[in-house]
């Protein structure tokens, strides 16, 4: 995880873009536009490098994860794993190229999309799920005392 020191009077909403802008710009990982997508900063479990990962609309259907919509980002790949021993639509790490397993990133306590419920395409529900992610992401990391 990137090191940031939150200050309760920051925007989180604009500091997490920027962050978000980096660590894209960084990994070489273009951003979606529109509302179809929602990302986040995600450690990779087997490099640990900071990668953003996505979840989209529609991306669970009748228990089958489904094909993102187009254009798809080049992180997300139809990959078969052990663990689920299924062949399906799963983050990847551009670093290391290892699954971010759907499990691990959607239904955890302590990840980001944890809680966030269907993704609906239109702004106002890209706003304030953008929002309840970066309260998890920040929720993440220390707090740096407002100074007087």
């Amino acid at each position: 995880m990137v090191c940031i020191f939150y200050n309760e009077e920051m925007d989180k909403t604009t500091e997490f873009k920027k962050l978000i802008a980096k660590v894209a710009s960084e990994t070489n990982t273009t951003l979606p536009q529109g509302y179809q997508y929602r990302y986040a900063p995600y450690n990779c479990w087997k490099c640990g490098k900071e990668i953003i990962i996505f979840k989209w609309t529609d991306s669970l259907l009748a228990g089958e994860i489904s094909e993102p919509p187009a254009p798809i980002p080049a992180t997300l790949k139809q990959r078969h794993t052990a663990m689920s021993d299924e062949t399906y639509w799963a983050n990847v790490c551009p670093s290391c190229d290892s699954v971010q397993g759907d499990f691990f990133i959607n239904h955890e306590p302590d990840s980001p999309f944890f809680g966030l419920g269907e993704v609906v395409d239109n702004e106002k529900a890209f706003n304030e799920d953008m929002e309840q992610i970066a309260d998890y992401y920040y929720g993440q990391i220390v707090s740096w005392p407002t100074q007087h």
